[in-house]
């Protein structure tokens, strides 16, 4: 997830007894794409660069962006909230 703007990166590593796919599990490798674009220059590391990277191990990759928050990190980072809905937990 990037913050500031809300896009968000998903995709699906693992299949094991979904229907009629072929059972797999690529979650080490997709580790490792990860880890090298963590390591590299955060200005090189885009979540569109990963996905494009993912996309050879991955299924289901995309990328999303959201107009609500994510999460409630914006509680200690509150200037990446931008004009997203603040995150709110459902009391009912």
């Amino acid at each position: 997830m990037d913050c500031a703007p809300g896009e968000a990166l998903t995709f699906r590593t693992a299949s094991v007894n979904m229907g009629n796919e072929t059972p797999f599990d690529r979650t080490e490798d997709a580790l490792k794409v990860i880890e090298r674009h963590e390591r590299g220059a955060r200005v090189f590391a885009t979540l569109a660069r990963m996905a494009e990277d993912l996309d050879r191990i991955a299924r289901d990759v995309s990328l999303s962006r959201w107009e609500v928050e994510s999460c409630a990190c914006a509680a200690f980072y509150t200037e990446l909230r931008g004009d997203k809905t603040r995150f709110e937990l459902d009391d009912s």
